[in-house]
């Protein structure tokens, strides 16, 4: 009578054991970075009760990290929110079971508004007007490069003639016209010059350059942020740079991309040469990538891939 006795109150005990454990609280947070536009959702399905009775479990949420409750408790897991200031949210969710206990974790966010380091670039060689943007700690310009003597590519080609020329290509969509450079007149035939074709003072993007753009930010976030109308200004826009093969009499052909030059390039151990470029196309992707595969070889070659010009000013 004893033994049952001593078995029953250990049965109460671990009873009263895992009644007394609190719920696990989780939370998700997609996406971490975005702008006063994005929606962010916040999911708490990774939440359970020690005793299994994950379906009793209650939620609410704090948005600003000051532990005041934002919300009711609900049976919602999830929460979708908009934050039109710019700044870093720390993000809460409390979770409650039926026994009255609580668990509390916690996330952050990153929120950008509309960039307001703005101004505006004379190129003295023509007087042209430039938007430009300022984006961590470097000037971009926002517009493409418009200089240069238009040629038409049917017609002349660009050659090392100590006269800097652009194509014009005509967008379709956009029912406008925009420049267009070999790489190699972009550097003014000079692999070391980074400067290029830009105004003194400014240069052609390295690779590093352009790649520290889209280091920090998920790529769907950067493709919003900084494609045309996205709010950091720099407005780079999905295009059709176009191409043609080693025969200048051809036409030219769209490979659905925008082409932005880079003044990074490197030759291979075939000698082939390879030029860098950021690119961005028409399904609204990002990417630095290399190309002269059709072994252009040695300054003489004129490369068969034509690009836009962002410049970046120069590094104090």
């Amino acid at each position: 009578m004893k033994l049952f006795s001593s078995a029953i109150l250990l049965l109460i005990l671990i009873s009263c054991n895992e009644e007394s454990y609190p719920p696990y609280a989780q939370i998700e947070s997609f996406p971490l970075i975005g702008d006063s536009t994005t929606l962010f959702e916040f999911n708490s399905d990774g939440s359970y009760d020690k005793k299994g009775n994950g379906l009793a479990l209650q939620y609410r949420w704090d948005f600003n990290g000051d532990l005041i409750w934002d919300t009711d408790y609900s049976y919602e897991t999830k929460y979708v929110k908009r934050f039109p200031i710019p700044g870093t949210y720390y993000i809460s969710v409390e979770v409650i079971n039926n026994n009255g206990l609580t668990a509390v974790a916690g996330d952050s966010i990153i929120v950008f508004g509309m960039n307001k380091d703005t101004s505006t670039l004379i190129d003295p060689r023509d007087g042209k007007s430039y938007q430009i943007v300022k984006i961590n700690e470097m000037w971009w310009m926002a517009e493409s490069l418009q200089y240069g003597v238009v040629i038409d590519p049917l017609v002349v080609e660009m050659t090392n003639n100590q006269i800097d020329e652009r194509y014009l290509v005509y967008d379709i969509f956009k029912q406008d016209t925009f420049s267009v450079y070999s790489f190699y007149e972009a550097i003014k035939y000079d692999l070391h010059h980074e400067q290029g074709i830009c105004p003194d003072g400014w240069h052609i993007p390295t690779e590093n350059e352009w790649r520290s753009l889209f280091n920090n930010y998920p790529l769907e976030y950067a493709v919003k942020y900084y494609g045309e109308n996205g709010l950091s200004g720099l407005h780079l826009e999905k295009g059709a740079s176009p191409y043609r093969w080693h025969d200048p009499d051809m036409p030219f052909h769209s490979l659905g991309e925008a082409r932005y030059w880079s003044s990074t390039y490197f030759t291979d151990n075939l000698d082939v040469f390879h030029a860098g470029a950021m690119s961005f196309n028409e399904s609204g992707s990002f990417d630095f990538g290399y190309i002269g595969k059709n072994h252009l070889t040695g300054m003489e070659s004129r490369a068969q891939y034509l690009g836009t010009i962002r410049c970046v000013k120069n590094h104090k």
